[in-house]
């Protein structure tokens, strides 16, 4: 029988190389921690702002909430310090030692200092301020992580964004500050929503006494909100008309229009914080589960045990959390010097250096961080 296969004219043509399979999508380009933290402003936010607009007054509902969002995601940002590559990244330099040991400690100083001292009887005016700077810097967290995780939601969308988007995005979160803290120096209420300036267009009675002329802060409110929301318009109308382009201007509405409610009525700031802490928990887990540990370091054995035993984990975290509700739930008789000072001072320090720490432990220009997160949350490119 006749063979009526031949051979390739060229047999030393090479073949193609097989093409490398594509990684396994990461963390964050997968559907679900999108929709949970989208899902958390109709599941969270929404049913806080209820509650705070019915005249919220420190129920168990409440103080539940805090519990359960707000004081486990101060308590979270401590598991940075139960691994050793961590800790040796904290120790590698001077500046890092004063960054993530210095300052953490100097807040824990100054705090004790504050209520041990009962410095609010005796300078009240300094520590005024320092609470005034608490206060600025408590809203400019909630914004810069907004800003950050809307990088990750813009990511999601593989497209290409003019390169004024971020400084846009950016600005209007300083801006949604500046509405804010207006807000708060004129007594908890939009300044033009009181009686007696010259953009008044209500009376309603203020929460408490304002600290600066109501005219001036009139002014700056009309002034960082119209730029906030101009911003906010201009950067969002940039995100592709896809599914995930969606996702991403949804994130960013759901989050300005919660934090502008704030600074319209400041206790809605609660409210506003839903899917922020939210999205931290989402973002926190695969730092938490996912970072490879060190077997040879004992003190990372001892935080493989514990975080392989979710139950464990959860609820030392709970408990840890409760010190820190209990510590809010007192912060009346303790400024006053009572029984529970210590409480007060671990919840101040828990807030303040989580502000801190927030900016320095999320930073990618970092190489430690961006070595060790760079592959968690978005799978590494494929060279082509």
């Amino acid at each position: 029988m006749t063979n009526t296969l031949s051979a390739p004219a060229d047999t030393d043509t090479p073949l193609p190389a097989p093409r490398a399979a594509a990684p396994p999508p990461g963390y964050f380009e997968r559907p679900g921690p999108a929709a949970v933290i989208l899902g958390s402003f109709l599941a969270v936010t929404l049913p806080v702002a209820a509650m705070v607009l019915a005249g919220w007054d420190g129920t168990w509902l409440g103080t539940g909430y805090l519990w359960l969002f707000g004081a486990t995601h101060l308590v979270l940002t401590v598991t940075v310090y139960c691994t050793r590559a961590n800790l040796r990244h904290f120790t590698s330099s001077t500046r890092n030692l004063v960054v993530f040991l210095g300052v953490p400690l100097g807040i824990l100083v100054t705090f004790a200092a504050v209520h041990g001292l009962n410095l609010f009887a005796t300078v009240p005016a300094v520590v005024g301020l320092l609470y005034a700077g608490v206060r600025v810097f408590n809203f400019l967290h909630l914004t810069r992580q907004t800003f950050g995780v809307y990088q990750l939601f813009k990511a999601r969308t593989r497209a290409k964004f003019p390169a004024w988007a971020k400084g846009a995005e950016n600005a209007s979160g300083l801006a949604l500050v500046g509405a804010l803290f207006a807000t708060d120096l004129a007594g908890g209420w939009c300044p033009l929503l009181l009686a007696g300036g010259p953009l008044s267009l209500g009376d309603v009675p203020p929460l408490y006494a304002a600290r600066l002329p109501l005219g001036w802060l009139q002014v700056g409110w009309v002034a960082f909100a119209a730029l906030a929301l101009g911003l906010y318009a201009a950067a969002v109308v940039q995100v592709p008309r896809t599914r995930r382009g969606l996702t991403a201007a949804l994130y960013l509405t759901a989050q300005t229009a919660g934090t502008f409610a704030a600074a319209v009525f400041l206790p809605l700031y609660l409210a506003a914080l839903a899917m922020h802490y939210v999205e931290y928990h989402v973002l926190m887990y695969p730092r938490v589960f996912r970072l490879p540990l060190d077997p040879t370091s004992r003190l990372d054995r001892g935080y493989g045990w514990v975080r392989s035993r979710p139950a464990v984990f959860v609820g030392l975290l709970l408990l840890l959390a409760a010190g820190v509700t209990g510590g809010m739930s007192v912060m009346a008789p303790a400024a006053a010097g009572g029984a529970w000072v210590g409480l007060l001072v671990l919840f101040d320090v828990c807030v303040a250096a989580h502000y801190f720490l927030e900016m320095h432990i999320w930073r990618f220009s970092d190489p430690h961080f961006r070595e060790t997160l760079g592959g968690l949350y978005f799978a590494p490119k494929v060279a082509s």
